[in-house]
């Protein structure tokens, strides 16, 4: 019912065209919002652009969506070689975002035990 109501009353001329791919190109995730629900919502903003984008672009524009506290964390993917899968891209964002939330939960229960 729902893709019914979507197709029905979407529009799917050039102006949503660019606009869907304008606020693909500009998503940028908050410092301290969940990772998870970011990469989510930019694959959902990829498929709702209806193209294909080649891995390597998308793994790029993935990666700069992060905030500018990942830099180090992307110059260290960046550094490699070959550019990771998109697969292990996103495992590897995920596990860094949880690895930093972890470690400011210990330190804020440690400064809480002063």
């Amino acid at each position: 019912m729902w893709e019914k109501l979507k197709s029905t009353y979407e529009s799917k001329g050039p102006a949503r065209k660019a606009s869907l791919r304008k606020s693909l190109l500009q998503l940028k995730i908050e410092a301290g919002s969940d990772v998870r629900d970011h990469i989510r919502k930019f694959f959902d903003k990829l498929q709702d652009l209806d193209i294909v984008i080649v891995e390597d672009l998308t793994s790029v524009m993935l990666k700069y969506s992060l905030p500018a506290n990942f830099e180090t964390f992307r110059v260290s993917i960046e550094s490699h070689d070959e550019l990771s899968k998109l697969d292990t891209l996103q495992i590897k964002i995920i596990d860094e975002w949880q690895s930093r939330r972890d470690q400011s939960l210990s330190r804020d229960e440690g400064e809480n035990r002063k």
